[in-house]
């Protein structure tokens, strides 16, 4: 009589309903994982655009004292990103919205600015710039999305 090929406890391979179980859990973590994956890119975007703006500021101030000449950072009109003088426009990562009152800052050889107000919008939060006349200092507030619709919550 010939022997059977397969012993009864010699198992290999996975079966039909293992893989689709296996494939359930796959596919139930990677929805309950991606909202957070998602957010943390945008926080990520978030952080570079801010970085951005401040090293386009400092950028600014630094070019008029060195070449001896006014310099002017201004948005660009779709306000996705911002232009430095004469040179080419700057595109801000993500879905980051730049504005300006004035519509363009100066900065002069002598260290002083025009002065104004840069407000830069995220996926987290706005972000104000406030560069002052004198000395061009910058100061910056932020508020993150959470804290404006609790703060907007709590006043309704």
């Amino acid at each position: 009589m010939p022997e059977c090929l397969h012993s009864q406890g010699d198992h290999r391979g996975f079966t039909l309903i293992e893989a689709l179980v296996v494939l359930a859990i796959v596919g139930l973590t990677a929805a309950i994982g991606y909202p957070e994956l998602e957010r943390s890119f945008g926080a990520l975007d978030a952080r570079r655009a801010r970085g951005e703006i401040v090293a386009g500021l400092l950028e600014a101030r630094a070019l008029a004292l060195r070449t001896d000449r006014a310099v002017a950072f201004a948005p660009i009109p779709q306000r996705t990103g911002f232009v430095i003088g004469s040179g080419p426009a700057r595109q801000l990562p993500g879905h980051a919205v730049v504005t300006a009152v004035p519509a363009q800052i100066w900065f002069y050889p002598d260290g002083s600015t025009t002065s104004g107000t840069l407000t830069l919008t995220t996926s987290d939060g706005q972000t104000t710039y406030a560069v002052e006349r004198d000395l061009g200092n910058l100061t910056q507030e932020r508020v993150s999305m959470t804290a404006a619709s609790d703060a907007a919550n709590s006043h309704a």
